[in-house]
This record gives C-alpha cells, sequence and structure tokens, in this order.
C-alpha cells in the first residue's frame, strides 16, 4: 500500500494520462498603447465632479503585465483615482480607467498618473491629467508667436 502511494507521489511531473507537463514558455515582447496620452477633464463647475479616462492596450507579442496605477501628483487631492493592482493582459486586451476632478473653485489643476508595466520601452508611463473649469482658456506661449519682427541686426 506505501509502495503504491510513493509511486505516485513520484509522478508528479506528469498529468492524468502519464504525459511530461512542459512549463509554457512566453518569448517576445509586451507592448502598452495608452489612449489619450493626456487627460483633459474640461468645463467642470467647481464643486461638481467630472472626469476623464485612459485606456491601455495589450499589443505586443508577449502579455502585458501592469504591475500598477496611480495618481503620483495630485494637487490639494483635486484628483480621484482608485489605486490599481497588478493584472495581466493578453495580446489584444485592454483596460480602461477613469480620473475624476472636483475643482474647489475656478483654478485649473494639474496631475501626473503613473502605470508601472513590463513593456521594456516605458516602464513607468506617466499620463499628465489636467483638469479644467468651465470657461478656462489655455495661456498662450508669448516665446512661440515672437516673429522675430523687433529684431535688430548687430
Amino acid at each position: 500500500m506505501i509502495a503504491l502511494w510513493l509511486l505516485a507521489c513520484a509522478g508528479n511531473d506528469t498529468n492524468f494520462n502519464g504525459k511530461v507537463e512542459e512549463p509554457e514558455l512566453v518569448s517576445g515582447t509586451a507592448v502598452a498603447v495608452v489612449d489619450p496620452l493626456e487627460v483633459v477633464i474640461a468645463d467642470i463647475d467647481p464643486a461638481f465632479s467630472k472626469g476623464g479616462q485612459v485606456t491601455v492596450t495589450s499589443t505586443g507579442d508577449a502579455p502585458l503585465q501592469i504591475y500598477g496605477a496611480q495618481m503620483v501628483e495630485n494637487p490639494d487631492g483635486v484628483f480621484f483615482f482608485q489605486p490599481v493592482g497588478e493584472l495581466v493582459l493578453a495580446t489584444g486586451g485592454q483596460v480602461s480607467w477613469t480620473v475624476v476632478a472636483t475643482l474647489p473653485g475656478p483654478v485649473a489643476y494639474d496631475g501626473l498618473l503613473r502605470i508601472r508595466t513590463n513593456d521594456p520601452a516605458q516602464t513607468n508611463l506617466t499620463i499628465p491629467v489636467h483638469a479644467r473649469p468651465v470657461g478656462w482658456v489655455e495661456p498662450q506661449d508669448t516665446a512661440a508667436s515672437d516673429t522675430g519682427a523687433n529684431d535688430t541686426a548687430p
């Protein structure tokens, strides 16, 4: 009786058909595609909440491992994002998350969402997140509009 038990325990590398199970090796590269690359939550009424969405898609020829996602810059606690733990996306798989902003007044805020992955080209994806109140107009970059018309030659 003990001999049969030992024989059964010795076969732990085989399946029920007596064939040896080979571990599945995954080769290839994981690739994460993020859309959008910048989240703009616009026309927010102060004291009300509004959200913006970000989607991560696995496009490589190996599964995409997401180690976590969280807001790493969140001035005055304006942004709400439920931190994400580990998950795996097969090729073609995707996941979407929502970042919610609540403005305390008619002021613009900027934050940063970080997504950590096994994509060798972008292990720490950083997504700028902007919250803009109703009627907000982005300031113009005066340096970009300088035509040099008033420049004088030396």
